[in-house]
């Protein structure tokens, strides 16, 4: 706007507010574009904004979802959703919480001190708060300002006030019907959470769930495949004279890591040693033979 007030252009900001803790101070980065002024009264003037919003949000949505599929680990995971920037609104924190039994666990956060989750943790599921009532009725639950996030959460207000985040979203985790956590999305900013921001976040909230639960699922075939292996390698045995033995076992770094390879000592007559090793890859060996004392 010029000094009489006047609209001179209409742009469109995609930004993020970070905190800088030397100057103490919100920085905001992102992205101007500019919008074409469009007749009044004409559908293209009742569109113009939300078509474009649309297409950013569409985009977005195509990017998490590779993202997300790509992820192998629930770390990976964890990263790739704090590093989704939405379409016209970003959350400054990020909490992905899970459940043990009775009891609300935290997978992973971002934008938080270490420690700060200590509070949350293993929180019974009867508590009143958020994460734990999405959990427990599958319902999403939208936080606009805080005197909304006080007014339904009273009790559990305090542990949140020290955050100064300004608007919340707690959005069920759920993979074939069943909730299996709660993904919270906390801004430092005022959002109203229109029906667009809503869809955007339930979208994100789906592909989250999923993403979770296949790398879980990996993550449990690895521990077990690898537990298996680790089981039936045979020992070195007793200690050899003259010989300095040493094993270590490295499994395939790809698939579930599953390696095929075995190893022994055998003892031969016209030497100290022998070796052993698996015809289906290369392995390579080494003893080293010491002179006999005296």
């Amino acid at each position: 706007m010029d000094e009489r007030g006047r609209i001179i252009r209409v742009v469109r900001s995609r930004s993020k507010p970070s905190y800088n803790p030397e100057k103490r101070s919100y920085e905001l980065i992102g992205t101007l574009q500019e919008v074409a002024e469009p007749t009044p009264g004409t559908p293209a003037g009742r569109t113009a904004v939300t078509g474009d919003w649309r297409r950013s949000r569409e985009a977005f949505l195509l990017d998490a979802g590779r993202a997300l599929a790509e992820a192998r680990s629930t770390a990976e995971v964890l990263r790739v959703a704090a590093g989704l920037s939405m379409p016209g609104f970003s959350p400054d924190g990020l909490a992905v919480f899970g459940v043990s039994g009775d009891r609300l666990t935290i997978v992973g956060h971002h934008g938080h001190q270490p420690g700060d989750e200590d509070p949350f943790s293993h929180m019974s599921m009867v508590t009143d708060y958020p994460a734990a009532e999405v959990v427990r009725t599958g319902r999403a639950v939208y936080l606009s300002t805080p005197e909304q996030y006080k007014e339904r959460y009273p009790v559990t207000w305090p542990l949140a006030q020290h955050f100064h985040r300004q608007s919340w979203a707690f959005l069920p985790l759920t993979v074939a019907g069943r909730t299996m956590g709660a993904w919270m999305a906390a801004f430092t900013y005022p959002v109203a959470f229109t029906p667009d921001e809503r869809s955007v976040l339930t979208t994100v909230a789906r592909m989250l769930a999923q993403a979770l639960s296949r790398a879980g699922v990996a993550e449990s075939e690895r521990e077990l495949t690898d537990g298996l292996q680790r089981s039936m390698l045979p020992t070195l045995g007793p200690e050899i004279p003259g010989m300095s033995v040493a094993a270590r076992y490295i499994p395939t770094g790809g698939g579930l890591q599953v390696g095929g390879d075995w190893y022994d000592m055998i003892p031969l007559p016209g030497g100290p040693s022998g070796e052993a090793g698996s015809p289906w890859s290369s392995v390579t060996y080494r003893a080293t033979t010491c002179a006999p004392p005296g």
